[in-house]
């Protein structure tokens, strides 16, 4: 884990959103919390892979992940690999992450928290 606390000196990462069921939605989540989080950080990066995103979080390569959605079956390994680096996974309010979070915030508790601050959650 990246020993990063501030979010003006954080590299955040999240995917981008899909076209299933609830796509339309998802992208104007997606817009709105980059739009948000851009003025607040270093840089926003969208790799692709949110298994490899959120494994470059765990090993200190990325600060944060953020994403909207319903893909818990995708963020589910990545939420593993950053608690156990020492970090947290959240679901968009800050509480619990848990099978039927509707996004996931991952990272260190501070930058999570940063986070979920400037989104408004």
């Amino acid at each position: 884990m990246a020993q990063k606390t501030k979010l003006a000196d954080a590299l955040l990462v999240t995917a981008p959103p899909n076209k299933g069921e609830k796509g339309p939605e998802n992208v104007r989540l997606t817009a709105w919390s980059t739009g948000k989080l851009l003025p607040e950080t270093t840089v926003i990066r969208m790799l692709g892979s949110v298994a490899l995103q959120m494994a470059y979080v765990a090993c200190g390569r990325m600060d944060a992940y953020w994403e909207h959605g319903q893909e818990v079956y995708d963020w589910m390994a990545g939420a593993l690999l950053i608690e156990e680096a020492g970090g947290i996974a959240t679901d968009m309010d800050g509480g619990p992450f848990t099978w039927g979070a509707s996004g996931v915030i991952a990272g260190s508790r501070e930058l999570c928290s940063g986070i979920t601050g400037v989104l408004g959650y």
